[in-house]
């Protein structure tokens, strides 16, 4: 007999057994709606004590609510109302408005009053200093602007969790200015919690989230909506319920746990097995027969051919062959399935050959070879991205222009829109920007890969590096700049000097007067004089851009430059943190010749400020005094060769050694000199610590 013969028989025969399935599935099924029907109810339990805490939070806040917008508090916080301790706060006050400790500060963080309450004594003691730690100037206890806002919610402290409220002090017609915050806290724990509910059929545990093994609960998102529930039996007997709340952070703070017996389930459970066992009796005989019929046919024979393909697909022994005797379709199978055996074996080998180059060849290139989605999120990127500071596994999942650089953004965006829609080749050229925050020109080479049906499935390319040829071009740029201005200055302004120098020596030598010849003799000293300051000028400017530029920390480097000063009488104030630049070397002669300007010509000068502010643009370093400032017919003129009341060569040549980085500079002042020097984004960088820094490339 054949297989398909055998198998119609197994096919009666199963048409017995799927009764009895029936009855499983039917008390599967019976199961499942008890289940949910517990989690039901159970969830409701656990909403209502979620509601409790809650209202009891809203309590609070509203406690806080009355006291903070109070003149008297107010008053308070300004060092007013000396007895308004002693008046208003006291034991009584914190037991019979249900809080654990109160705090008053003002705007800066500064405690202006701070107390505990110890139920056991009925006494005020002083704060732990864990409550103190969380009075900074970036918590939101402290930054609360509006006068009819607040901000509460839960606060871990190693007493244990706590409700905490924070209001704005201010007037008891909620006018300003902000004076401070008022903070009140109540601890929570569980008994407290279990005398909110009032229930006797359950217990509620408060479990700290640092307690608790979130993902075993099965809270998989811990910065999810709060709160979060989750129900899942807790044994047999029990079932238990989780709440998941946040702090004010919006961190994961608490777990509320509830647990209540099963009831329902467990008579749902007696419900099923009654009806199984019926079921049972009364197939068992049938069952019986089939299971025999379908092992000694059948199944038993299926089993040693599937034991056989485990053990080979296990690797235990991949170059043996399955053998199964008989003369039907299960043998006919053993030998296709040696047959695609084979085929897999021979296809594996290819496979490996081919992965394994591959693998070298992404693995030792330079170049960053990358796979990205259609949506512009990266797939895959080879090793070789860790030049850029990036691990492979974190740029995996971004959208490729995390990596560019601000500016090229929007037409890197749009060109690979226009690819894909398109689906052509791509060659593109933009700014890369490392995890250190340094640029690199790069070159992409990318083309599209589509399905069967021809969609695009995604861009496949290369980044190649040319930061360094870029820059040699920069360099090559400047030079020759610098080649034509010196040549102009040595072959222009050198010779029309000396052209008068040598009209003035004819004049000097055809005259006849003395007082007419020492006047020429005096002309071509001063038109000497000139000429040195040309060629001196010359000399100077032949160092700008002759050393690659740097990061400079624009702090360190104006305070050795003010020493040169310190004899003026002018008062010099420097508010810049510590501020790293991309810069020339000569960076020290900008601010050099930006004070000595200020002292020569500021007339009644007594300050000079720097300072810096920061807009989408980059970083504006700001030089500006209070002396006569610069006539507005002037502003624009100052910075060009040869004009100003000296040699006229300091501000040119201020402004020459910051273009050499991209660094614009303008005078805006109005009621005295006012330079802005515009650092574009990428050339700064602020530094806390030297140890810290960041080498330079």
């Amino acid at each position: 007999m054949d297989l398909q013969k055998k198998t119609l028989v197994v096919l009666i025969t199963f048409l017995i057994l799927a009764v009895a399935l029936t009855g499983i599935f039917v008390s599967a099924i019976l199961l499942t709606n008890y289940q949910t029907l517990e989690k039901e109810y159970m969830t409701n339990d656990l909403v209502q004590t979620v509601s409790l805490l809650t209202n009891n939070e809203k309590a609070l806040s509203a406690i806080a609510g009355d006291w903070a917008p109070w003149d008297d508090t107010y008053d308070f916080v300004a060092g007013e109302r000396s007895d308004y301790v002693q008046r208003n706060i006291n034991a009584d006050v914190f037991a019979n408005l249900h809080i654990s400790f109160l705090i008053i500060a003002n705007q800066t963080g500064g405690i202006v009053y701070a107390g505990s309450y110890d139920a056991a004594n009925r006494t005020i003691v002083p704060v732990s200093p864990a409550l103190i730690s969380e009075i900074r100037p970036d918590s939101p206890l402290l930054t609360v602007h509006d006068p009819r806002a607040d901000v509460t919610g839960i606060v871990m402290f190693p007493e244990g969790p706590a409700f905490v409220t924070s209001h704005p002090i201010v007037r008891t017609d909620f006018s300003g200015p902000n004076r401070g915050v008022m903070i009140m806290g109540q601890y929570l724990d569980s008994s407290g919690v279990q005398g909110m509910t009032g229930r006797t059929d359950s217990t509620v545990e408060i479990i700290p989230v640092g307690q608790a093994n979130l993902s075993k609960l099965g809270f998989s998102d811990e910065k999810g909506v709060s709160p979060s529930y989750i129900i899942q039996p807790e044994s047999a007997d029990t079932v238990a319920g989780y709440a998941l709340l946040n702090d004010i952070y919006g961190k994961p703070a608490l777990v509320v746990k509830m647990t209540e017996p099963r009831a329902l389930y467990l008579e749902g459970i007696s419900t099923v097995y009654q009806f199984i066992l019926i079921l049972l009796l009364t197939e068992m005989l049938f069952g019986f027969v089939m299971i025999f019929f379908l092992d000694r046919v059948v199944l038993s024979r299926i089993k040693k051919l599937s034991s056989q393909v485990r053990r080979i697909g296990s690797g235990e022994d991949r170059t043996s062959r399955v053998t199964l005797g008989g003369n039907d379709e299960l043998s006919e199978l053993a030998r296709e399935i040696n047959a695609m055996l084979d085929d897999i074996e021979m296809t594996n080998r290819e496979l490996l050959s081919s992965e394994t180059r591959f693998r070298e060849l992404a693995e030792n290139t330079s170049d960053v070879l990358f796979t990205l989605e259609t949506t512009g999120k990266v797939q895959y990127a080879t090793p070789s991205i860790n030049r850029y500071g990036y691990l492979v596994e974190e740029v995996v999942g971004w959208d490729f222009s995390r990596l560019v650089y601000t500016r090229d953004r929007t037409r890197v965006a749009l060109e690979f829109q226009q690819q894909i829609a398109e689906g052509s080749p791509l060659i593109s050229t933009f700014r890369l920007v490392d995890k250190w925050g340094f640029i690199h020109w790069v070159e992409a080479k990318s083309t599209i890969s589509m399905d069967v049906f021809g969609k695009p499935t995604g861009v496949n390319g290369v980044l190649r590096d040319f930061t360094d040829r870029r820059r040699a071009e920069e360099a090559i740029m400047l030079a020759n700049k610098k080649l034509n201005l010196l040549n102009n200055i040595t072959r222009h302004d050198i010779l029309n000097t000396i052209t008068a120098l040598l009209g003035c020596v004819d004049m000097a030598n055809t005259t006849k007067d003395p007082l007419e010849r020492e006047e020429l003799l005096g002309e071509i000293k001063d038109l000497t004089r000139v000429i040195q300051r040309q060629i001196e000028f010359t000399r100077e400017y032949q160092s700008v851009g002759v050393n690659a530029p740097a990061w400079q920390n624009v702090k360190v480097i104006l305070n050795r430059t003010i020493v040169n000063f310190a004899g003026s009488g002018v008062k010099f104030s420097v508010d810049i943190e510590n501020t790293e630049i991309y810069a020339d070397p000569l960076l020290e002669k900008v601010f050099y010749n930006l004070i000595d300007n200020a002292i020569r010509y500021g007339e009644h000068l007594t300050t000079i400020r720097f300072y810096y502010q920061i807009s989408d643009v980059g970083l504006t370093l700001i030089c500006e005094d209070d002396g006569v400032g610069i006539p507005a017919k002037d502003k624009e003129t100052i910075f060009e060769r040869g004009i100003g009341k000296n040699t006229g060569m300091g501000l040119f040549l201020t402004r020459e050694i910051l273009a050499i980085t991209g660094i614009a500079i303008r005078e805006t002042g109005k009621d005295g000199a006012r330079f802005e020097m515009q650092i574009p984004n990428g050339a700064f960088r602020f530094v806390r610590d030297k140890k810290d820094e960041p080498k330079e490339k």
